[in-house]
């Protein structure tokens, strides 16, 4: 059906336009600015109207499927509580992050399997649109044909390359680490040394399959995530693998040499909230004002992405508009997805409906043409 809503102000390329139209039908935009032709319409006064936003790294849905470290919820239910999580902060596309790495549980092959599994039977009934990012460790056991198999089919829309194993050189690292580790497994690891050992067994060889996956993913158009490059050397070999995206780069020059060679650098909207990165690295309000960001991305938080556009404008980093295109439309351009994460005509109706104020919240979500969630 289609439907004008009427009143709003609507965010259009790089401005904010007061008391604008919007008319979609069929699932996509047919014009802004334009006089409503149905008698369809919807009030937006006093709302601004945004694109969805656009997430290329979620990890909460680890928190979603398992609540409390060991306490397991059954994978629809979890996927739903998430999908609410995603809908209340503003959220339309999201990729799950979901992690191929060598130790039991959260961050096994086979969860992985799981999850692709149960959303490609459509039995779930989710609201977000919901692509999965692979992040692939180099040290993990998984066979790579499998991988390759979800990149050819697009059941992987996303792939990282990450290495999150501490060399052994750095005793401080690798408590950490271990600690990490032994929290998110919760004694279902108890031989942890010799895990971890093992995983280092398989370095060599795990960077010759990260090489086929960089190479089956360009094959097959998927883009390619470079994680936590510590050096602008870290980031030219990333770039030569044909990298398209940069997670998290630990400083300003590592970030622009990135940026020099082609790729993304997405950041992470806690980095924002919070003032500054939780492990001390770059911090992404310093990277928007060195214009050194392209994206946003919720890391592990999904309302932190709503919440960052507003306090970089707030903060006089840059205006709103640009502020939200860091979560919607540079995201877009990041991941390849043309038909969204911005307002114009044969783009997807994906959009937000905001309450401005000292505390903005979501009013209304749309996809595909659709409100699928309202919040008084």
């Amino acid at each position: 059906m289609r439907q004008t809503l009427v009143g709003g102000t609507v965010l259009v390329g790089d401005r904010l336009i007061p008391d604008t139209t919007l008319t979609i039908d069929g699932g996509s935009i047919v014009t802004i600015g334009a006089e409503a032709r149905t008698s369809a319409t919807v009030s937006a006064h006093k709302l601004l109207v945004l694109p969805g936003l656009i997430d290329l790294h979620a990890d909460a849905i680890e928190r979603a499927i398992e609540p409390r470290p060991g306490v397991r919820m059954p994978l629809p239910a979890a996927l739903m509580e998430h999908d609410s999580w995603l809908l209340a902060s503003g959220i339309t596309t999201c990729f799950l992050s979901l992690t191929d790495g060598f130790e039991p549980g959260l961050r096994s092959r086979e969860l992985v399997r799981n999850i692709i599994e149960t959303l490609r039977s459509q039995n779930v009934p989710l609201r977000a649109r919901v692509p999965v990012h692979l992040r692939r460790e180099v040290c993990a056991p998984g066979d790579p044909d499998e991988v390759v198999a979800w990149l050819a089919t697009r059941q992987v829309q996303l792939i990282s390359l990450n290495d999150h194993l501490p060399s052994g050189d750095d005793p401080g690292q690798e408590a950490r680490f271990v600690a990490s580790l032994r929290r998110r497994l919760n004694g279902r690891g108890s031989d942890l040394e010799s895990l971890i050992a093992e995983a280092r067994n398989r370095r060599s060889s795990g960077l010759a399959v990260r090489e086929r996956l960089c190479h089956a993913a360009r094959a097959h158009d998927v883009p390619v995530a470079a994680h936590d490059d510590a050096s602008p050397d870290q980031a030219e070999a990333s770039a030569a693998r044909g990298v398209a995206i940069s997670e998290f780069p630990a400083d300003l020059a590592t970030a622009r040499r990135a940026r020099e060679l082609g790729s993304r650098v997405l950041l992470g909207a806690p980095n924002v909230v919070r003032g500054g990165s939780h492990v001390g690295w770059l911090g992404a309000a310093d990277a928007v004002a060195a214009g050194a960001c392209d994206a946003l991305c919720s890391d592990y938080h999904p309302p932190c992405l709503f919440q960052a556009p507003f306090i970089l404008a707030a903060g006089g980093v840059c205006d709103l508009a640009t502020a939200w295109n860091l979560a919607s439309r540079g995201p877009a351009l990041a991941a390849g997805l043309h038909d969204r994460g911005r307002l114009e005509a044969g783009c997807a109706a994906d959009l937000v409906l905001v309450e401005p104020g000292p505390s903005p919240r979501v009013r209304s979500v749309w996809v595909a043409g659709r409100e699928v969630a309202r919040f008084l």
